[in-house]
């Protein structure tokens, strides 16, 4: 009841207040460095060694002030009418994409934790007009992940669990349907580790897999702030010159979505979530 209270508060509360209450509740955590904002700053910290300590704080305080506006926008995101939501989400190539998939049918969408990641969610059958299957991690309070599974359903979206979504993936592919997962956590020692940030970070090879297998273009979505609404911007990851799913094929398709990401992340730092263990596993594989 609280949770529904304090939601139906933030749906109804302007931008800028919104905006207002995310930038004290980043101020409130970077004083009481709570741990997530250390392990931000040691992020952020190794990512860009030139950075002096005022840069890496005020740069983990955008990445929170950033995370407080996406946890409060949500509300807003879960209500609005489609007529709402096109103004506060707004695509400056999604012609370009649309005949891509009109030509091609179905396809891989990725993005990461960058801006607003719900977003890009919905961006699909607001702007391309092509709903699409999205993998997500369930919460473990039944209530909330509900709320999360309604917003980002709307307008013809289907959510499906991470665990065992590979064979539910493929087959929605192989109907010539379009998948879209975050690609930008931490994987398992067992997936495919490439250069980010100057770093070997171990990062998952199902988007490039799924997409070699079945023709499907990769699409990566970012969606970035700009004054009161989002502009999604898309990318392919060009792919024509590689076969099929072979390991080497699948590592360079991998570095290149990596790469998108990072130089997003590289213009606009405080966009990104900065607080994931990315690079947990780094130290042990390399010895």
């Amino acid at each position: 009841m609280l949770l529904r209270s304090v939601a139906w508060l933030f749906s109804y509360m302007p931008h800028r207040l919104r905006w207002w209450c995310a930038t004290a509740s980043a101020r409130i955590a970077c004083v009481l460095r709570v741990r997530r904002i250390l392990i931000a700053e040691d992020n952020i910290r190794t990512s860009f060694p030139d950075y002096t300590e005022e840069e890496v704080k005020k740069t983990a305080f955008s990445s929170a002030q950033n995370l407080f506006q996406v946890f409060f926008e949500m509300p807003f995101i879960a209500r609005a009418s489609r007529r709402q939501l096109m103004q506060f989400i707004r695509a400056d190539n999604n012609g370009e994409i649309k005949e891509l998939l009109a030509h091609r049918k179905k396809a891989v969408f990725i993005s990461g934790h960058y801006g607003n990641w719900e977003c890009i969610a919905l961006s699909g059958p607001l702007l391309l007009d092509c709903p699409v299957t999205i993998v997500v991690k369930p919460q473990r309070n039944v209530r909330i992940n509900a709320m999360l599974e309604s917003m980002r359903s709307r307008f013809g979206n289907t959510v499906i669990p991470m665990e065992g979504s590979i064979r539910k993936m493929m087959h929605l592919l192989d109907d010539n349907k379009s998948v879209a997962l975050l690609a930008d956590q931490s994987a398992t020692r067992q997936d495919i580790f490439v250069d980010f940030f100057g770093r070997s970070a171990p990062t998952y090879k199902t988007a490039a897999a799924l997409s070699l297998r079945f023709h499907a273009p990769l699409i990566f979505g970012m969606a970035k702030r700009e004054a009161g609404f989002y502009r999604v911007h898309y990318q392919e990851i060009p792919s024509a010159d590689l076969g099929g799913p072979t390991e080497e094929n699948i590592r360079i398709l991998t570095e290149r979505h990596v790469k998108v990401l990072e130089t997003a992340i590289r213009e606009n730092p405080g966009h990104w979530s900065w607080y994931h263990r990315r690079w947990k596993h780094t130290k042990m594989t390399n010895g």
